[in-house]
């Protein structure tokens, strides 16, 4: 099963552009556009694993999908605004300056660019990679071989 890409304007005017200059076929373009299309899927699915595991932690609530949230704001926990990422290659520099120019000072990343896992800092007691694989398993309708290739 394949993950339909959707091109946004964005990338069409600015990634596309840049990686055709750069010599890339349109299967290298294709190529990146899942990878990006999987990145984008993997944290959707965990601002939902992150919401299970915190309902019943009253100092917790998941704003992410709210229409009236501060921006660049996944989480309010103990009164604190906190950004949440899949991956630290996820944000680059202007997002970083509007999180922080938001007041969002608080942010934890999954796991780095070399895949190193980063739940011991999560702010959400009981989260783990083992409980999101889990999550995913049970919960995912896209079968999860997908979402890791």
């Amino acid at each position: 099963m394949r993950i339909q890409i959707k091109h946004d304007k964005k990338f069409k005017l600015h990634d596309e552009k840049l990686l055709r200059l750069m010599g890339c076929t349109d299967e290298d373009i294709e190529g990146y556009c899942n990878v990006r299309a999987c990145q984008q899927k993997i944290g959707y699915e965990l601002e939902f694993y992150l919401k299970w595991v915190s309902k019943l932690m009253p100092f917790v609530e998941i704003v992410a999908r709210k229409r009236n949230r501060t921006r660049h704001t996944d989480a309010i926990i103990k009164g604190e605004n906190w950004s949440f990422k899949n991956a630290s290659t996820s944000e680059n520099s202007a997002a970083k300056r509007g999180r922080e120019g938001d007041g969002v000072k608080n942010h934890w990343f999954r796991r780095d660019d070399k895949g190193k896992h980063y739940w011991h800092k999560c702010p959400i007691e009981g989260a783990s990679e083992e409980g999101f694989m889990d999550w995913l398993e049970a919960n995912i309708v896209t079968p999860l071989t997908v979402l890791m290739k």
